[in-house]
């Protein structure tokens, strides 16, 4: 129970990483791995993390 709890709690983090990055420009993502299910709708099982435009002109400068 304790590890289930463990893995859950790292999962939600790490969708409030994606999802805060994405709201500010700082990061976006895309799927790599996943399923479609019946309804059509992606079940997504991992992203990866990518620079958005924000954290790329940082980056690069003007």
């Amino acid at each position: 129970a304790e590890v289930a709890a463990a893995v859950w709690d790292a999962h939600r983090t790490a969708a409030a990483i994606c999802y805060a990055g994405a709201a500010t420009g700082e990061w976006r993502s895309r799927p790599v791995s996943g399923f479609t299910a019946e309804d059509g709708h992606w079940t997504i099982h991992a992203l990866a993390a990518l620079p958005g435009r924000r954290r790329v002109a940082a980056e690069t400068g003007p």
